[in-house]
């Protein structure tokens, strides 16, 4: 990751901190961002963009050749008061969404995203007692 901010790309100029996160995943917090939300949201995409053309591009390790395929989730905070641990729950949950969405992409978290996972864990809540309860014929 170092590197991907040392080649002197202004997308990265915003980039205040960049963190390894472990397991391949990594928080950048960009700072400067717009007041206004629409015009936030469009810079942290041309910044995701071209962090996943940066990683796409093909480096060696030892004689091999290897690829990326990143999925970056983000989401826009400061207005709102959000502990950190929601923060990074709600960017979790758009990068798992690029992921699905075929890797190689970028995804901001929806709160219609989080309903769909509240709505589907309460489910299999109600599954799993109805079952314990033999509620099933």
């Amino acid at each position: 990751m170092p590197r991907l901010y040392s080649n002197g790309s202004s997308a990265y100029a915003k980039a205040t901190q960049c963190l390894v996160w472990g397991g391949g995943e990594f928080i950048v917090m960009l700072d400067g961002l717009s007041g206004v939300d629409i015009d936030a949201a469009t810079q942290t995409e041309a910044v995701a963009k071209k962090i996943i053309a940066t990683l796409n591009r093909p480096y060696q390790l030892d004689s091999r050749s290897y690829l990326n395929t990143p999925s970056i989730g983000a989401t826009l905070f400061g207005k709102q008061k959000q502990g950190v641990e929601e923060i990074l729950k709600q960017a979790d949950i758009a990068m798992y969404q690029a992921k699905n969405s075929g890797r190689n992409t970028f995804r901001f978290f929806d709160k219609e995203m989080q309903v769909a996972i509240n709505n589907r864990v309460e489910l299999e809540d109600e599954l799993r007692e109805a079952i314990d309860f033999n509620q099933f014929k």
